[in-house]
């Protein structure tokens, strides 16, 4: 965005949620909103059913608004803007889990309470406001403004949110992670289980390595590169029972998206905390996943590849190092070596798990949404 799509944005936004600010706020609507898909998933999605299930009588609404960097992409994202305008200025309640442009460059209603609750289980790398940017840009104006609280699943976690999100440290809840929960519950995990095999039987005699990079990139600039060496480790690994399951980040798709016996490319549908339970042996880098997958306690190889890069920017919020679990790895022959000797070390696990989770009960989404009852809809 530059400068003047921000101010002709803003202008437009504006004008329209004063019009709207003539409409009383709804004391029942609660508004979920997430650039990142066209359906509920993560956090929204678990606090979602959690409130139908205790409440009968609220309002639910959901904004799906994923930007798009053409010109006639940016009018109809504008446009589809003006939909959450109006929510902003009539909802008691509006979550979201990424940034939202009208939330950070509108001030809303004293009635209305704005809640970040993140796509993400914890803090690794850094992010928002603690990212620092190398050269100045329109969206230092307005980026993560505008929140009156954010909720997050760990006390190490609190002070790296409060300052990603430029609040308070006592406006960040800590009431746990509800994109979590499955992990905890048997019933679930057999169920999810289950589902995968259903959908892809020809698996169930596999041994499943799962591969899931971070987002490399900004904005408009991705890098959609499969970096490990997917023919040698088919070389190495096929004969002995193994696939690679491969699943892009939702922003950075691979390109050459093509199945053969050894790798299968996982789509849309195959959301990650649910590919997690049944694999053998997981391959991320810096992503928190790894906070998720941690509870499982299963096998974790790091393929940080560009691990000094990263160390430089956006840098994280532990020694990267020496606090994380799994073994590290650079190259895909260590890789290979790696899953083939089947020696992984899962002594640490204990203690990285109660350093990012403060409740593990699988009990989160309740607990917010009872706390947004009380708190908020309730409350008169």
């Amino acid at each position: 965005m530059n400068k003047l799509e921000y101010t002709l944005s803003n202008i437009f936004l504006h004008f329209f949620y004063y019009l709207f600010c003539l409409i009383p706020v709804n004391n029942k609507k609660i508004t979920f909103s997430t650039p990142r898909n066209t359906k509920l998933d993560g956090n929204i999605k678990y606090i979602y059913r959690a409130l139908k299930e205790k409440r009968d009588d609220l309002k639910f609404v959901f904004l799906f608004d994923k930007y798009d960097y053409s010109l006639k992409g940016k009018i109809l994202y504008l446009l589809r803007l003006v939909k959450g305008v109006y929510h902003l200025a009539t909802s008691r309640v509006f979550i979201v889990d990424n940034a939202y442009f009208p939330v950070h460059v509108i001030k809303h209603k004293k009635r209305t309470v704005v809640i970040q609750v993140w796509h993400a289980a914890g803090a690794m790398k850094k992010f928002g406001n603690d990212v620092e940017i190398k050269e100045e840009a329109v969206e230092d104006k307005f980026r993560h403004k505008n929140y009156d609280y954010c909720i997050m699943g760990s006390d190490f976690s609190k002070k790296h949110y409060a300052t990603a999100f430029g609040m308070d440290e006592e406006k960040v809840l800590v009431l746990g992670s509800a994109r979590t929960d499955l992990f905890f519950k048997e019933d679930v995990l057999d169920r999810v289980e289950n589902e995968f095999y259903d959908k892809y039987p020809n698996l169930k005699s596999k041994k499943i390595i799962l591969y899931a990079p971070t987002f490399r990139g900004r904005g408009n600039e991705k890098d959609t590169k499969l970096h490990l060496n997917v023919e040698k480790m088919k070389e190495e690994l096929e004969g002995l029972g193994y696939v690679l399951l491969y699943k892009p980040h939702l922003n950075a798709k691979s390109e050459d998206n093509k199945d053969d016996d050894f790798i299968k490319y996982l789509d849309k549908e195959d959301v990650l905390n649910k590919v997690m339970p049944v694999c053998d042996i997981f391959i991320t880098d810096y992503s928190s996943a790894v906070i998720e997958y941690s509870v499982l306690r299963k096998p974790l190889i790091l393929y940080v590849f560009d691990l000094e890069e990263y160390i430089d920017d956006p840098g994280f919020y532990q020694d990267f190092k020496t606090e994380m679990i799994g073994e590290q790895v650079k190259k895909t022959d260590d890789v290979i070596r790696l899953i083939k000797d089947n020696k992984f070390d899962l002594s640490g696990y204990d203690e990285f798990i109660n350093t990012h989770y403060k409740y593990l009960d699988g009990n989160s989404s309740d607990r917010i949404a009872d706390y947004l009852i009380k708190n908020f809809i309730d409350k008169k």
